[in-house]
């Protein structure tokens, strides 16, 4: 099995694992989509790793982690 395809299985366990534990949440709903449509390669609508990472830290993080941090 390619990388991609574990990739994709895990995912696939992660959807799961948020319907079953957090199914009228945000932490399920706000994922929900890119972890559906993650298919790298694919090209649009699908998410590829980098849309996926995008989508997963700003629901876990909010839009923009680094807003109001001063370096």
């Amino acid at each position: 099995m390619a990388g991609e395809h574990r990739s994709t299985a895990l995912l696939g366990r992660v959807e799961e694992i948020l319907v079953a534990h957090f199914p009228d949440s945000p932490a399920f709903e706000e994922p929900a989509e890119p972890l559906s449509l993650f298919r790298p390669g694919a090209g649009p609508p699908c998410y590829s790793v980098r849309d996926l990472c995008a989508a997963l830290q700003s629901a876990v993080y909010g839009p923009n982690p680094m807003e109001g941090i001063k370096m």
